[in-house]
């Protein structure tokens, strides 16, 4: 939990530029999920998944073992997030589920 909480604060709108200028949000946090919420256009922005990931992969204490995140995304609700399939419009393009 120490390393999540380390993580959460450095992604934290209030201390981190870039997260504010995403419009990142956080909501919610239970046991090792984030619940982050930020308007569409950052959602679904790659760059910006990428930077998320990243940013809690990275702790200040070094560890042997690497830590890996995922990432699920959905406009509609967390269930739809966390879920096991990607879902698709009919564009093919991604609106919600798992992601990384």
């Amino acid at each position: 939990m120490d390393i999540m909480k380390e993580r959460m604060i450095a992604l934290s709108p209030r201390y981190n530029s870039k997260s504010r200028a995403m419009g990142l949000r956080m909501s919610t946090n239970v046991h090792d999920e984030m619940l982050l919420q930020a308007p569409l256009e950052t959602v679904y922005d790659l760059e910006a998944q990428a930077y998320i990931c990243d940013t809690l992969e990275s702790p200040n204490i070094e560890f042997s073992v690497p830590i890996k995140t995922g990432l699920g995304v959905s406009a509609k609700n967390w269930a739809e997030a966390g879920g096991k399939d990607t879902v698709k419009d009919s564009n093919g393009n991604i609106i919600g589920g798992k992601i990384r």
